[in-house]
């Protein structure tokens, strides 16, 4: 896979919680990390870039 997105979030506004999911070498994603309210979703590639679910949502 060429231009393969090695790192990939989906934000669930209505459970709030942030799915943080990761390519692995063989071309597959694997779940990373569930974050919910009050944890801290983090990126495995930026790794100065996170999020408080909380904090989030409560825009």
């Amino acid at each position: 896979m060429k231009y393969g997105v090695q790192e990939y979030w989906i934000v669930h506004p209505l459970l709030k919680s942030i799915q943080v999911y990761v390519l692995q070498t063989d071309q597959t994603y694997v779940q990373q990390h569930i974050a919910k309210e009050n944890e801290i979703a983090s990126s495995t590639l930026f790794h100065d870039f996170s999020v408080v679910v909380t904090k989030l949502f409560s825009i």
